[in-house]
């Protein structure tokens, strides 16, 4: 397929998957959907469906912590909350 993104398009359509898949989190009142949040929770994601080993590093409230604990709360395999997830695996963090 011949796909030519120009780099803001590129950028504006990572950014759209990212805050989709955060939504779906249903992350709670009081979260802010930052991008760090948002950049973090997708990267990890990827790498789990893909079995690629991830270390987070950052600066101390960069939303490390929470970035795991969302995808920890959220991805139960066909327990899961959003039925978006169901068909994820479960995972253990």
């Amino acid at each position: 397929h011949d796909v030519n993104l120009g780099a803001d398009e590129f950028r504006n359509t990572l950014m759209a998957e990212q805050e989709f898949y955060v939504n779906e989190m249903n992350p709670g009142e009081g979260i802010a959907l930052n991008e760090a949040l948002c950049e973090n929770i997708f990267m990890v994601l990827v790498c789990i469906l893909n079995c690629i080993p991830i270390f987070l590093v950052g600066k101390p409230g960069s939303s490390k912590s929470l970035s795991l604990e969302l995808i920890a709360s959220n991805l139960n395999g066909k327990t899961s909350k959003s039925p978006f997830f169901e068909d994820f695996p479960a995972v253990e963090i």
